[in-house]
């Protein structure tokens, strides 16, 4: 998707609502996205991956991307991540047009629960249901699915909204407490709507 002025008005709103700053804290990007060339270029003019945007405010930033360029982790989202680094160790961790592009929906959120630790702030901008074409991604969103999300685990729900300019919704919330996932494959697969 790319990261544009949308997604970082939200952001910074969400940061805003909860934990005030993100300097000194730790945050897990899902992809590696690049940022819009109206927020960020390069000296010669090329357009500036999130992880430099994110790291210049002072945040100790990770990406995850299946495909593992410009320093990202090379983790599949459809597998459950074993390794104990990515387990309940991150403060922040964002969304910004990934997931919908995971097959394996179930794993993928449960995988994104699991980054998290005690008071982790989750922020999620991702394509609304009935907007986008099936050709851009199987999986569409709607608010009813982080509704329904923070409920069965428990999050608490700061910032849930469309953005009609981008064509996509916006959550955000906290997970309050070390929990374990709990919805289940069903559910997930009930509140995201596929084409």
């Amino acid at each position: 998707m790319g990261v544009g002025m949308d997604v970082i008005e939200f952001f910074d709103r969400s940061i805003s609502r909860t934990v005030g700053d993100i300097r000194s804290r730790r945050m897990a990007e899902l992809g590696d996205q690049k940022l819009w060339a109206m927020i960020a270029t390069t000296p010669k003019g090329g357009r500036v991956w999130a992880k430099e945007w994110f790291e210049a405010r002072g945040c100790h930033h990770y990406s995850i991307d299946i495909h593992g360029l410009n320093g990202a982790y090379p983790l599949d989202l459809s597998q459950p991540i074993e390794d104990a680094f990515w387990h309940d160790n991150f403060d922040i961790v964002t969304n910004f047009g990934t997931s919908e592009h995971v097959e394996d929906q179930y794993e993928c959120w449960r995988n994104i629960h699991h980054l998290g630790r005690p008071g982790c702030v989750y922020i999620h901008v991702l394509p609304e249901y009935g907007i986008y074409s099936p050709d851009h991604s199987k999986y569409q969103y709607t608010q009813d699915f982080f509704k329904n999300l923070c409920e069965a685990n428990g999050y608490t729900l700061i910032l849930n909204e469309s953005l009609p300019a981008l064509g996509h919704v916006a959550a955000c919330y906290i997970k309050p407490r070390q929990n374990v996932f709990t919805p289940l494959r069903d559910e997930i697969d009930a509140w995201i709507k596929s084409r």
